[in-house]
């Protein structure tokens, strides 16, 4: 799955006496409970194993649509402020991995190309919001977008499997949001959104998705209009791992219409 601004706060500067020491103290802290905490230092950014934790006791009763636990920093950015040197990255790994096929050693090659990419803030931006806007594949990408898409979900995956789940993680909530509300999307953003719930399943080999299903599927984007598409990425990341008794237990409500 992704993929997470300086803030000022005001500083007060004061001399009080020492009989007035108590009134100027909570003169001051009246002042910063109201005034917005602009200037703290941002909070750090939560590990990768901890989005779908955080999010998950909030979500489990309902299901129902909710943003990630910490602010998302996907947005669809407008096709004229795409920065020109990530398009650039982009396409030479979209060509690099079309050579690729032809070569003997392509998954070392792709693996490589990954590598670089993921060293690429603005590339991994760009790719994301591929998948989760069909303009922005369209404009950037043209008659070779389904392959970019190919390549964005690669990035996603790769950058999960070396501890950076978040741009994963939100992407999918994003896209998932995306689908229930309507929107300029990619044809297939449906699978796109199966693929990558199979990808984040898959990392743990589906420990986390076992131990609470309804507060993980909740945290990811979960909605009642989206149940099929859950169902068949939940379906192909545990295939053949649960009895079909077991299966239904667990995942009851993601067949309840």
């Amino acid at each position: 799955m992704s993929s997470l601004s300086p803030r000022l706060v005001p500083r007060v500067g004061w001399f009080f006496s020492a009989v007035g020491i108590t009134a100027a103290l909570l003169a001051v802290l009246a002042f910063r409970v109201h005034e917005p905490e602009e200037n703290a230092p941002p909070p750090s950014a939560p590990a990768p194993s901890t989005f779908v934790a955080r999010a998950a006791p909030q979500r489990k009763a309902t299901l129902a649509p909710a943003p990630p636990a910490h602010a998302s920093t996907l947005t669809v950015p407008a096709a004229p402020a795409l920065s020109r040197e990530a398009v650039e990255a982009s396409h030479q790994a979209l060509e690099g991995f079309r050579d690729a096929r032809q070569r003997p050693n392509r998954l070392a090659l792709q693996q490589e190309l990954l590598t670089r990419l993921a060293a690429d803030p603005a590339a991994i931006a760009l790719l994301r919001d591929t998948l989760i806007c069909g303009r922005v594949a369209r404009d950037t990408f043209g008659e070779h977008q389904a392959e970019a898409r190919v390549l964005a979900l690669k990035l996603l995956r790769h950058l999960a499997e070396t501890g950076r789940s978040e741009p994963l993680e939100e992407t999918l909530v994003t896209l998932a949001a995306r689908l229930t509300e309507g929107g300029d999307l990619n044809k297939r953003a449906d699978a796109d959104l199966v693929d990558m719930l199979a990808d984040l399943i898959e990392l743990d080999d589906g420990r986390a998705l076992l131990a609470d299903p309804s507060g993980y599927l909740g945290a990811l984007g979960f909605r009642r209009a989206l149940a099929k598409h859950y169902r068949r990425g939940v379906f192909l990341a545990l295939n053949g791992t649960l009895s079909e008794e077991e299966y239904h237990r667990k995942f009851h409500f993601l067949y309840q219409d």
